[in-house]
């Protein structure tokens, strides 16, 4: 119909047209968990998963009103600039973001480092809203790292995130404590934000006995289940 009758359909972008309807879709599932992602966002998400993105530093989830700020990550502009979990945020440089999905919204709060953005937020105990001029930057956070702690027989090491290196750098810093007076080791989770769920089982499997089942993901089609078990001991 829109090919047939639209006015100017000579000008339409098929592409954009499939994207649109598919997104659409989603959408009306209402599942803050189900959302389409076009090929160029999809890279952006991989690169977040690596541990190579710039932008503010929030980890944030969709909100009725816009975003959420769910957490604010360590040494990030946005910690540096008084962004707190719970915030919400319903303008990006002036575009309103309570229609957008969270990824179409992200899209207008990061990249590049040196750039800034303007975001206009609701915080609960506050009568008015807040305006924050943030400056973008490069994010560099370590997925694994460590402190001293006073008492030297114990070995503290927290995830930051389950990125694709996380279970060769948690690995190396735990042989790093074979060489100490280490017997116990405080492994924080705090914070963690998401990842990917093999690095979770390589890194849980290096405590726990080989062949135990760690975690079934599910599907409609249980043929499809998937139980990840413990390697390598």
């Amino acid at each position: 119909i829109v090919s047939q009758n639209y006015y100017s359909s000579d000008e339409i972008d098929k592409k954009n047209v499939q994207y649109g309807v598919i997104d659409g879709f989603v959408k009306s599932l209402w599942d803050k968990f189900s959302e389409f992602m076009t090929p160029e966002i999809t890279k952006e998400f991989e690169n977040t998963l690596n541990g190579d993105f710039e932008g503010i530093g929030a980890v944030i989830n969709k909100h009725e009103l816009g975003i959420i700020v769910d957490r604010v990550l360590k040494w990030s502009p946005a910690l540096q600039n008084g962004i707190l979990k719970w915030d919400i945020v319903v303008e990006a440089n002036g575009i309103d973001l309570k229609e957008l999905s969270s990824n179409e919204a992200v899209n207008h709060i990061k990249w590049p480092a040196g750039t800034k953005v303007t975001l206009k937020i609701i915080r609960s105990w506050e009568s008015d809203f807040l305006i924050k001029e943030i400056q973008r930057d490069k994010i560099k956070i370590p997925s694994v790292d460590t402190l001293d702690m006073k008492d030297e027989e114990i070995g503290y090491i927290t995830l930051n995130m389950f990125w694709e290196n996380t279970s060769r750098e948690f690995l190396e810093m735990l042989n790093s404590f074979q060489d100490d007076k280490i017997k116990w080791i405080i492994v924080d989770l705090r914070d963690n934000g998401w990842g990917y769920l093999n690095s979770a089982v390589e890194i849980l499997s290096y405590f726990i006995e080989n062949n135990k089942p760690l975690v079934t993901t599910k599907y409609k089609d249980s043929i499809l289940n998937n139980t990840y078990y413990s390697e390598n001991n």
